[in-house]
């Protein structure tokens, strides 16, 4: 049967077979074990809001916002659009904010790739020249230059603007780069402890043992933890790491 991993997945079908004792030749359980993964998946980006869902940019594995154009080559992730962002503050019901004079909009994906690695999507914040419905949207890519008018805290994904704020506007700033985890050459690309809490979820669903707090024999029943992950301090250690902050 066709694999229906996804390409998000935060480990691989290998590992956990050897995590749950099934043997790498034995492909009777392969699709029951990628969904494992993919729920685990799941979960794990539902708990850092950090994935692509329903216009909410952040995946956790490196990819590309360029417009949706291509995938990265490394990840095989297909890119995404461009991070498009208002310029209003927050206390006007927009996304940026002030600090010591400077414009700050904090990126939904990070860490932002360095530019020689970024494969032609080095970093870069264009602004909005004219709108209209004969043209859509034209854009001006020169005006703001990395280190001239603007730097980005790569690690952290924070963009900030030097010299004052963000010019207000609806949808007034577009944003190019590559964005997200990429250790070592191979799948899953992402850091070890968050393949490992993946690891350790997927094994749990696939087990159903995850949240079970209780088991009886007579009369058989089962009781689960309402609390669930949230209560588990590794979980917690690990998705801390991970998250992004809710500002």
């Amino acid at each position: 049967m066709p694999s229906v991993l996804s390409p998000d997945a935060l480990t691989t079908l290998d590992n956990l077979k050897n995590a749950v004792g099934v043997a790498t030749a034995d492909t009777s359980k392969d699709n029951h074990l990628e969904r494992c993964i993919n729920r685990a998946t799941g979960v794990i980006e539902d708990m850092t809001g950090r994935k692509f869902n329903g216009g909410t940019q952040g995946g956790l594995k490196a990819r590309k916002y360029n417009g949706a154009s291509g995938s990265h080559t490394t990840t095989g992730i297909t890119s995404e659009d461009y991070v498009y962002f208002s310029g209003y503050t927050r206390d006007c019901g927009g996304d940026t904010c002030v600090e010591n004079g400077c414009g700050v909009f904090h990126l939904p994906a990070y860490p932002v790739r360095a530019n020689d690695e970024a494969q032609s999507d080095a970093f870069a914040l264009a602004i909005l020249s004219t709108r209209g419905s004969g043209t859509g949207e034209t854009w001006d890519t020169t005006s703001y230059v990395e280190f001239d008018q603007f730097v980005v805290d790569r690690q952290n994904g924070v963009l900030r603007l030097l010299g004052g704020p963000f010019a207000a506007g609806h949808r007034n700033y577009r944003v190019t780069m590559a964005a997200g985890f990429l250790y070592g050459a191979a799948q899953p690309y992402v850091p070890p402890d968050l393949e490992a809490l993946c690891v350790e979820i997927a094994k749990g669903i696939y087990r159903d043992n995850r949240a079970v707090i209780g088991e009886s024999i007579g009369s058989w029943s089962r009781q689960y933890s309402v609390t669930m992950l949230q209560e588990d301090q590794l979980t917690r250690a690990v998705l801390a790491r991970y998250s992004r902050p809710v500002l």
